[in-house]
């Protein structure tokens, strides 16, 4: 069931682990921007700028108009009421407690809601990253996986904005600690992609598809700021090319604004209009609304 699921493709997922040192490199090459839709950096004399259109072509999730779909505050949600005393807003270490915990006494939930305790548990632990002990599980989610509409929601957009908003401009004031939410592999794979060559002893690229995501493979090695600092980011002498307008294949003319990525792209299942390579299930009708609001550099 998961597999036939929006997020079935992650299933195949090589091994990617977060690299805080590397996430925190590139929070420290952000540029002085007034943009809220976009990471903007500087790294080895080349701006970057990660959005909306990169976090979609890296993840495969799906991005585009935002959903219509409403959660009710007033109205009460079942699987809540069933398996978190009716809370209005569950821990999001109580909802991994009965994950965890259903392996070893599967009575603690009813047949036909393991799956959908499973749809929650990767959404809040994978989806949205934040630490769990710092965080709720909200009734939009609850919501959207009882009612079924979590096969039809953005998820790309919500988890774009909670990355952004997590990691711009958030060093300007020298925090003690700060935390990443969101999907922070996606820029650390997007940072990778726009690379000439990575650090072997970083991540190892193993393969050339869409969604950019499975072609990496980070290693068991501690990744180290220092390390980063003397090697990948260094200011001068660097020999790593950094591509300022990856993804320029895309072209801004010709980006659709309604944009849906999916796990099964392939040469055969694509198709190029103008410069910009969409799945072939778009219709007519879609490909006429190309618009560039919103994906300016």
């Amino acid at each position: 069931m998961f597999r036939d699921s929006p997020f079935g493709l992650f299933l195949d997922l090589p091994t990617l682990k977060v690299q805080p040192q590397l996430l925190r490199s590139l929070m420290y090459a952000e540029t002085d921007h007034d943009r809220d839709d976009m990471f903007i950096m500087k790294v080895n004399g080349k701006l970057l700028h990660f959005g909306i259109r990169e976090f979609a072509i890296i993840t495969g999730l799906k991005c585009g108009m935002d959903s219509e779909f409403v959660s009710d505050p007033d109205s009460s949600n079942r699987l809540m009421t069933r398996y978190f005393n009716g809370q209005t807003k569950v821990p999001k270490t109580m909802l991994v407690s009965l994950f965890i915990d259903f392996k070893e006494n599967k009575s603690l939930i009813e047949d036909g809601d393991v799956f959908k305790i499973a749809l929650l548990y990767f959404i809040s632990t994978f989806l949205f990253s934040t630490q769990s002990n710092v965080a709720f599980v909200t009734k939009l989610h609850f919501d959207l996986v009882e009612s079924g509409e979590y096969m039809n929601y953005p998820w790309g957009n919500v988890c774009f904005k909670n990355l952004l908003s997590s990691i711009s401009h958030k060093l300007v004031n020298k925090p003690t600690y700060y935390r990443f939410g969101g999907f922070p592999l996606a820029i650390q794979v997007w940072f990778y992609e726009c690379c000439s060559k990575v650090d072997p002893t970083v991540a190892k690229r193993i393969g050339n598809g869409i969604p950019r995501i499975f072609n990496w493979q980070t290693t068991s090695n501690t990744v180290y700021f220092n390390h980063l600092k003397t090697g990948m980011f260094k200011t001068y002498s660097n020999p790593v090319i950094l591509q300022a307008n990856y993804f320029s294949y895309i072209n801004n003319t010709h980006f659709i604004h309604c944009f849906y990525y999916n796990a099964n792209w392939s040469a055969s299942t694509c198709i190029f209009v103008g410069s910009c390579f969409l799945p072939t299930f778009l219709r007519k009708r879609e490909l006429s609304t190309f618009s560039t609001r919103g994906f300016g550099r």
